[in-house]
Parts: structure tokens; sequence; C-alpha cells
């Protein structure tokens, strides 16, 4: 099997190797169920396996928690009906009445049948006093930032379901903590040993799955910075949702919506939460629409942030002293333009604005010290828009009336946050002015964490978001969530102009921090861009004291899992350090990203596996993505990487989770498109010897048949990490024997394209027009001019598990940073690299 091997190394080396009674509901065809009971207990099953059975029924009203024992069920209704956005139901309506005080609460479960969810609607009817969580104190005035672990729990529970043992092994995943639930996640088996989830604040969906992927995803529907889930009783226990345990009044009307989504498998659940999502918000198309308008998402830009080589530092002068961060960023934009490294942007950090108490943001205006010439000097010298980073608030903001500014700010000890309609609108209008593009909110969660008004005050934390979204929205700017707690990520799915969020800890902090394949498939569900973060695209860059021993041993994988993620790809190097051929893989001529359609995403099986040890599954990271080219018919081609995999596993098309045009396709390794072979789960792939250094990639396209049975497979640009992307190729005509492909790029590019015709592989080249645009032709090269095209290369597919060999010294690194090398691994022995010819042309179009 192929795979990619992740060295630096000289250029040559690039080029020639690297390529009562009870109530029963059923939901859709899994046979989701819902069972109730008259005297207010539920369950939900999936295929008549018990997932989760209901615990309490609980609300806290005057500092006292009222369940079954002293709570009084009034009524059980049961019924049908109809919502405007969701659909026709069927429901079951439990009214409690809180005893003495006579607050009435509903909780209705609605079963959407045929569709795949069903939600648990907790109405406050008459509202409710004293609901913070019996465990909280009363909080200090002027508040403390606090961490109180009473916060975490919530003011009720509805649903509220018990963590046990069941008739069958079920595993759950606990997303939770910042970057979009990524750093605190849990995985492992669901059930009376199940220790403390991340819960609370930091909390996030929680998923509940057997050995076969069968799915029910838990989840708020609204209100989404107000609710929580509390993990009680832990190890087992209950886990139960509600409004956050530090709100101590709940006014009349309010509501908790909660859904529970179920699926075949992990990754369609989370899919399907967000098309239920889609249902009440209807944000998808006008998210799409900022994302298209955002710069860092659409090409490849240069970024400072922590990790990268000019974070918190600056090139130096002749005579050893410093220069301005003004001045090195105009050197980077110099340096790049000398070797035709097409950067779109730059992305500047924390350095570049003042700060105050607890080294919080006291003004976001550019220091003197770090702009002499002014912001704007930067972005009208280099030509670049810019993505500007921002932290959390402090108490002695300028802004502040408190401090003598002109807006409401809340002010706390240690932290402030913005409550005013007229902040962001005047704040991002100010900073258009200098060239800001794209708004980078970071320190979410001690944002959050370490404000006591965002965890006691029901409606703070949706209007901080809200006004900050829509300001954005109105100013067409967009913005990058950084640090952000799972709520954050679930508000943002009402706010369109929010276009990614990070999905990993910070570059250098955690050597594996390029393993996102868990924590992208939330942030993909909610149409978010997840973000990979920075990298170096070179080994060794010395000479920053933040980082003096500091190496990056795999460059390779570092840009790939960035182009995959389809979020922004920014190198972070030392001027003259960056691996120019490396980043072009992931752009076109303009620095256009070639990404998928798709973020890659670990496969349900590596789930499955990490939380059922006992299951069958990869012991490493396998991710998949895919790419769809709508044109004549819609068209998709799966990309599959493995990395970091103990033993050997062999993929099935089921567990690929690609579209199902796909059911019967072609595969071929990374650069070596001659080695195609059938895949279908009846020739399935057998993935080995992946590894950080030398990692699996492989690419998959359905054959097309034309006129006299003529088959054609279109395997695409061969020498990039997307092959297929919607960057280049704008659409693609099977024309009765031919096929015929729209890509656009830099004029003047050359762009070779690989096509299996009749078993035979044909490299096809054309130049893009001045127009920015062609059409290239699998036989003629450019449409409609016919030049001589390369002829077609008579090679017999080759099996994916033949040996072949190569001396790991014939690619051993130079001291030169010209190039990466890539060769293809071949059961844990270097292969041969065949596309010479391929990768000369992408090195003649580039120069």
């Amino acid at each position: 099997m192929a795979a990619l091997h992740l060295s630096v190394a000289v250029f040559l080396c690039h080029i020639y190797f690297c390529m009562t009674a009870p109530k029963e509901h059923a939901s859709g065809k899994l046979d989701f169920r819902v069972k109730t009971s008259s005297d207010g207990q539920y369950r939900l099953s999936i295929k008549n396996i018990t997932f989760l059975t209901s615990q309490r029924f609980f609300v806290i009203s005057n500092g006292t928690t009222y369940e079954r024992t002293n709570l009084t069920l009034n009524s059980t209704e049961r019924g049908s009906s109809t919502d405007h956005l969701l659909g026709r139901y069927t429901f079951t309506k439990f009214t409690f009445v809180v005893p003495d005080f006579g607050n009435k609460v509903e909780a209705w479960i609605k079963d959407f049948t045929p569709k795949p969810f069903i939600t648990f609607e907790m109405l406050y009817v008459d509202g409710m006093n004293g609901t913070r969580s019996v465990d909280c104190p009363p909080v200090p005035y002027p508040p403390t930032g606090t961490f109180l672990r009473c916060f975490n729990q919530t003011s009720a529970g509805f649903p509220s379901f018990q963590v046990q043992n069941t008739s069958t092994t079920l595993g759950y995943l606990n997303l939770g903590g910042k970057m979009v639930g990524d750093y605190d996640k849990q995985i492992g088996v669901f059930d009376s040993n199940t220790p403390k989830m991340t819960d609370g604040i930091k909390g996030g969906p929680l998923a509940v799955f057997d050995s076969d992927g069968n799915t029910i995803l838990i989840s708020p529907s609204d209100n989404f910075m107000a609710i929580s889930m509390w993990h009680d009783q832990s190890p087992g226990g209950t886990v139960n949702w509600g409004v956050m345990g530090g709100v101590d009044q709940i006014p009349a009307g309010y509501s908790v919506r909660v859904v529970a989504v179920a699926a075949p498998g992990i990754n369609q659940a989370f899919s399907e939460y967000g098309r239920f999502l889609e249902l009440l918000y209807k944000t998808k198309e006008r998210r799409k629409h900022y994302q298209s308008q955002d710069v860092s998402l659409s090409y490849l830009g240069y970024w400072t942030d922590n990790g990268a080589y000019y974070y918190y530092h600056t090139e130096a002068n002749a005579d050893g002293t410093n220069k301005t961060f003004q001045n090195t960023l105009i050197d980077v934009q110099t340096y790049s333009e000398s070797v035709n490294l097409p950067y779109g942007y730059m992305q500047i950090d924390s350095w570049w604005y003042y700060k105050g108490f607890q080294n919080s943001v006291k003004t976001w205006e550019a220091r003197q010290d770090i702009f002499p010439n002014g912001i704007s000097f930067l972005n009208k010298k280099t030509g670049l828009p810019l993505v500007a980073h921002n932290r959390y608030w402090g108490r002695d903001t300028t802004y502040a009336k408190q401090n003598n500014g002109n807006f409401t700010f809340v002010v706390e000890r240690i932290l402030a946050l913005p409550d005013d309609e007229s902040f962001w609108p005047t704040l991002f209008r100010n900073s258009k002015s200098w060239g800001l593009s794209v708004y980078e909110q970071d320190w979410l969660d001690i944002q959050t964490l370490g404000l006591a008004a965002l965890q006691t005050d029901l409606f703070l934390g949706e209007r901080w978001m809200r006004s900050m979204g829509e300001a954005a929205e109105q100013l067409n700017l967009t913005i990058q969530l950084c640090m952000s707690l799972p709520r954050h990520a679930l508000m943002s799915y009402t706010l369109p102009a929010i276009t990614q969020a990070r999905v990993s800890q910070d570059y250098h902090l955690e050597p594996e921090q390029w393993r996102i394949g868990m924590s992208s498939i939330l942030a993909s569900a909610l149409n978010l861009a997840p973000s990979k973060d920075t990298f170096w695209t070179t080994e060794r860059q010395p000479g920053n004291p933040l980082y003096p021993d500091t190496r990056e041993p795999y460059p390779l994988l570092e840009a790939l899992v960035a182009t995959l993620s389809t979020g922004p790809v920014g190198p972070g190097d030392k001027i003259n350090d960056t691996d120019v051929l490396l980043m072009m893989m992931s752009c076109d001529g303009n620095g256009r990203l070639l990404k998928p359609s798709h973020p890659a995403t670990a496969i349900d099986k590596q789930i499955i596996k990490a939380a059922i040890p006992s299951s069958s599954g990869p012991d490493g990271e396998v991710w998949t993505s895919y790419t769809t080219i709508v044109s004549d018919r819609p068209r998709d081609f799966g990309i599959l990487m493995a990395a970091n995999l103990s033993s050997p596993y062999t993929v099935k098309f089921s567990d690929t989770g690609f579209p199902d045009s796909l059911k019967s396709s072609l595969v071929f390794p990374f650069g070596s498109p001659e080695r195609w072979q059938q895949f279908d789960d009846d020739h399935p792939l057998v993935l080995s010897n992946c590894t950080q250094d030398v990692f699996c990639l492989y690419y998959f396209s359905a054959p097309e048949t034309g006129l006299n049975g003529t088959s054609i497979t279109i395997f695409g640009e061969t020498v990039k990490w997307v092959p297929i992307s919607p960057g280049r190729v704008t659409n693609i005509v099977h024309a009765e024997i031919n096929m015929r492909v729209g890509i656009r790029g830099k004029p003047g590019e050359e762009v070779t394209m690989v096509f299996l015709i009749n078993n035979l592989v044909r490299y096809s080249t054309c130049k893009i027009s001045t127009s920015g645009t062609a059409i290239l032709d699998a036989k003629y090269g450019c449409f409609p001019n016919h030049p001589t095209s390369s002829q077609p290369t008579s090679v017999a597919p080759t099996s994916l598990t033949t040996n072949y060999s190569m001396t790991t010294e014939m690619i051993q690194s130079s001291t030169s940073h010209s190039s990466a090398s890539g060769v293809v691994h071949q059961k844990g022995v270097l292969l041969f690299g065949v596309w010479l010819s391929t990768t000369v042309l992408m090195v003649k179009a580039m120069y």
C-alpha cells in the first residue's frame, strides 16, 4: 500500500520521488423509538434495543430541588400537531406543578417520525425564582470570575437519562472544552462505570452509540449560550439538560429545547443534527456566501499566531537590534513575491494591540512601537487584507463607560464584556478602514469562564454573540472563533458571518495537534470550516528565542491536514525557510486554495474502536473527505488519509462515509495514478505501515461509460493534495468517448490532469487563458484548440500490495529548504516514484 514519506529533501528528490400503558413512537427507517408512560417515564431505543432510560425530572424553585417525590405531576396528555418549521409530530406532554408556590412547567416529548429526531422541550409557564443550583452560594458584587463547579450543574433536568449498563455495549463521545469541544473531549464505554464527563459551561453534544455505529446524539436546539448538560453522581449516574446552574431567575414563557437525533453512523448523526438546525434557522446558504467572501478560507495566507516564527518575535537588523513588526511583515511579503508564493492575506496576532490588566485587551488599536506608520500602512504597502486577533476584554478597557469610554460594558474585578448595540458596528467600521477582513475572536473560553455574568445572566451570552455576529454581517466582515466552547460554536449556527472555528490546540503546544478528525465532525455539522492553525513547512527554523530547540518533524502532514480541513492554510515560517513547492500543493498559481467540498473527519470505526476497545476498527487515525462537482450531473471524488496506525486495517466502502456514487470506484495512491485498483465492499483497501512521517493517502473516482463501451475516469491534478477541487474545477462534461473539464487558475498557469481511458492512463495539459479559465480535454489538451498532448501511457493496473524498494539514502534531506520530498510507501519500504513528468509540469507552471 502507498503513502507519503514526510521528510525535507532537495529539489531534485522532490520532483523525482514525491508523489400506564406506555405509548411508543418510531422515528425513521432506523426504527428510532421513544416510549413514554403516564407517570413521566420515557426511554429511547434503536432497533428494539434500549439506549437511554429516563432517570428523573427535577426543577429548582426558590432554592429547593423538586423531583418525583415532592413534585406534582398534574396531567399527562398525548396527541399530534404540526410545527411550521419541523413538520408533523406526535407528542406526550407532562404538566408539573411546584407545591406551595404553584409554578407550572410543561415537559413536551415530540416525535417527528419519519424524520430521525425527537425533541424534549421544557416550558416555564409561570416562570421561576430561586433557580440557581442549590450548591451555589450567592454571587458577590462586584462579581469575580468564577469557575465554581456548581455553575456546571443545571436548574432542571429534562431530559434526564441514566448512565447505566444496557443489554448491549454502548460507547460515547462527549465533546467539551475549548476548540469546539476538542480539548476536553472524552470517549469510552457508556455504563455504570463511566467517569465524570465534561459538562456544564464547558460541555457539548453527547453521542451514544453501539459497536455497529447506530447513534443517538443529544444537544440543545436553541438558547445555546444558556443551556448545559450536567453529569451527576458519576461514575455512572445521570446526564441532565437544563438552564446553567448559575441562573437564579427564569421568566414566564422561557423554554429549554433539546433534540435527540438518531442515525446509523456517528458522522451521520452529527450531520442529521446540522440538518435539524437548518430546518430551524435556515442559515446554510447565507453562511456559504460569507465563506466564499472570507479571504482566509479562499487563499493561502501568512500567520503570526502562537507557534509561528514571528509570534512575539521580529527580524534582527544587521546591528543586532530588532526590526519592528511593520518592517518584518513587509519583508515577509517581499520574500514571498520573490519566490512566487502567492499570499492572499496576513494574520496579525495578539502582539499588535494594547493590553491592560491581566494581559486583557485594553484598546483594540495598533501600538505605535509595532506599526510606527499605522496599521493601514501595512495594508497599503503589502496590498494584503488582514486577519486580526482579539482576546478577552479587561476591566480597564478604554471603551467602557466605567473608564470614561463611550459604551456600556459589564465590568467585573478581572474581565469585562461589551453590552451595547452600537459597540460592535463602531469597532468593525473603524477597523475596516485599516484593512480588517476577518475578525479572529480568541480566548472565548476564558472570556466565558472568567466572567460571572456570562454564567449567571440568562440572556447576556446570546446578546454578546449576536451583536458581534450581526455587526460583522452588516459590514461584510467574517469571524473566526478560537478557543470556543461548544456553546459558542452552536450559537454560531444562527450567525452566518461566523465562518470558521479553530478545532486544534495551538501549534507547538501539542505535538499531535494535527489530530482534528474528531473535533472537525461537529464543526462540519454546523457548517463551520474547521481550522488546524499555522505550521512550519520545514523542519528546523533556528533563531527564535521562543522556540530554541523546536523542530517540525512532519511538515507535509501539517500541510495536508490544513488543506483537507477546508479551513485556513497559513504557514508561519521564517523568511527564506518556506518550502514553496510544498505550499503550492495546496493552491493554484493565484494562491486560491484547492480544498475538498467536505472537511476530513474521522471515520466511525475509528471512534467506535477508541470508545469500545473490543470492537473492530483502526488503532490510529483514518479520515475521509470528498469533493462534489456539479455540472451536467453531480460527481463525487473521495479522499482517505491514514496515520499513526499501530496495525493494518482493511477499509470497505461502508466504512468511508462517501456518497453512494462512489460505491463502485477506482482508488489510487497519492502521486501514482497508474497504480489504480477497483474499490468496493468486495474489493477493500488494506492500510498498513501508515505512520506520522509515512502517512497513507488515497483518492477515489468512479468510472463513466460512454459510446461503444468506452470507460473514462478522471483522476485529476495529481500533484495537488486535492486532485479535484471546486477551487480548480468548475464543471465536468462527459462527451460520448471523451471528457472535458472546465478549470480556472492564474493566466499562463499550466494544469495537467490525469485520466484513465479504457485502462490507459493519459496525462493531458492545458494552459490557463488570460481570462483565468480554460477547458481541458482528456484527449487533446486545451479545447477547442488541440495542441499535441501527452500520449496515452499504457500501464496495467498495479497491485497495491506489491513490494517495491529504494534505499533511504536516495532521499536524504540536504541543508536546503527549497522543497519537500514525497515518496510513496509500500509495506514498510520505499516505492520509486513514477510521476516525474507530472511534477516537472507543476514546476514549469510555477516558474
